[in-house]
């Protein structure tokens, strides 16, 4: 439905190939459309995805996909508590925060053309150095220079509560929103994904830091001064360290990639968000 509303955009973006296993796809959308008057989309990376649930992966010995995915990734567990809606997954694996925000923005001006009487983007953010890396960004002065490129996402999608018809409600996987941008979007949801596993094991709330890509950050070619590097060293890298270990060590995380949330993660995840939609009457 989405990709024929919007060919142009969305046709782009139906698969995303296995880098061990070139003949298999991985399907980015999944549609459960029965026509009714409301419609949630959740969009993300591979934890809105349910990458290393039930072995899935691209490693030796994983397997591309499995059928009991769609059924416990914490969308779907999200579509059944909040009734009879409608709903659709778009995540791409691996993807940065642009894409992420673009699919918001794109699926928000089809919302006349979808039908729906209210439309629920639930959007998970992730690492924002991604993107920074992914631009080519050589300046100076890392955090600021990725603040001001969150900043600019969050303002695209507080466009979007200006549509009456949209419910938006921003995420956060495993890294942080920095502190000064949290306020542009209505519904920031308070808690990350990581801190309502550390809440269900009662373990000590993880470190809050806007990325966990030490190593993209090392391989970038910028050229730091020397504050800049003894604050990295100092401060940034610990807290990533810190994370790591923490999401290594959580029995709500498998130990792949970036550590993604296991199939009870997803449940409690979604239930997260349908407390978060009831309790602040989002419809």
């Amino acid at each position: 439905m989405i990709t024929e509303l919007n060919p142009a955009f969305f046709e782009n973006f139906q698969y995303v190939k296995s880098s061990t296993e070139p003949k298999f796809n991985r399907s980015i959308i999944h549609e459960s459309i029965n026509n009714t008057d409301t419609l949630l989309v959740t969009i993300g990376d591979s934890w809105t995805w349910g990458d290393s649930i039930y072995n899935i992966g691209t490693e030796a010995g994983q397997v591309i996909d499995s059928p009991e995915r769609l059924v416990s990734i914490y969308g779907f567990h999200l579509k059944q508590m909040l009734g009879d809606i409608d709903w659709i997954n778009m995540a791409y694996p691996g993807t940065a925060n642009e894409w992420i925000v673009d699919v918001a923005v794109h699926v928000a001006e089809l919302s006349d053309k979808l039908g729906y009487d209210k439309i629920i983007l639930s959007v998970g953010l992730t690492d924002i150095v991604r993107d920074y890396v992914q631009k080519g960004y050589t300046a100076h002065e890392i955090y600021d220079t990725n603040l001001k490129l969150e900043k600019e996402y969050m303002k695209r999608l507080s466009v979007l509560e200006q549509n009456s018809k949209i419910v938006l409600v921003i995420g956060r996987n495993f890294t942080s929103t920095f502190h000064e941008n949290e306020g542009i979007v209505k519904n920031h949801l308070p808690k990350k994904w990581i801190d309502i596993g550390a809440e269900h094991t009662g373990s000590t709330y993880p470190p809050s830091t806007f990325t966990t890509s030490a190593d993209m950050i090392y391989k970038s070619k910028t050229s730091y001064h020397a504050l800049e590097k003894k604050w990295m060293l100092d401060e940034l890298f610990p807290k990533i360290k810190a994370l790591i270990d923490y999401l290594d060590n959580s029995p709500m995380h498998h130990k792949k990639a970036t550590k993604h949330p296991t199939v009870e993660l997803h449940k409690l995840w979604a239930e997260y968000v349908y407390q978060y939609i009831v309790d602040n009457k989002l419809l």
